[in-house]
């Protein structure tokens, strides 16, 4: 799992709700523009000097489909954004047939709060391994790929 959204809080959500409430299914489409997901990348990065003209051309691009902002708007509305507590999420990971690994972002402003979270729950008991990418973001999977690649492999060869 890469910053995974379960183990922190994500303080835009209330604000999306309630913006995607007010505007209109029509509307929703033509309010994507070009500089919106601009931002939103360099949000998700931990360094954003590492995103390229052309990175954020691929994120711009699918935004333009009509059915973007409404599938996004569907996301924010129905997924439960809630983080459960200790004992739930152990009872969640003591179900799973082997450990998993977390990987956590250091500069994650997306996702605040997961790393605590993971630590506190291995500190309890909790079969999991965490990685923590110091220099990395919510999209760290993107912005160090030879470190979240190796600490895949180092957590496949554990087992």
């Amino acid at each position: 799992l890469v910053n995974p959204s379960v183990f922190g809080s994500i303080a835009a959500i209330p604000l999306a709700r309630a913006l995607g409430l007010l505007v209109p299914a029509r509307v929703l489409p033509h309010l994507v523009p070009r500089w919106l997901i601009g931002r939103t990348h360099g949000v998700a990065y931990g360094d954003s000097s590492r995103i390229t003209p052309q990175d954020r051309e691929e994120y711009w691009a699918p935004s333009q489909d009509p059915s973007f902002a409404l599938a996004m708007r569907h996301l924010v509305r129905e997924f439960d954004w809630s983080r459960p507590s200790p004992a739930g999420m152990m009872a969640l990971l003591r179900r799973l047939p082997r450990a998993p690994l977390v990987i956590v972002g250091g500069r994650d402003r997306i996702v605040r709060g997961a790393a605590a979270y993971a630590d506190a729950l291995v500190a309890a008991g909790a079969p999991l391994q965490v990685c923590h990418l110091q220099g990395g973001g919510h999209a760290v999977n993107e912005e160090l790929v030879d470190e979240v690649i190796d600490a895949v492999i180092a957590h496949f060869d554990r087992e």
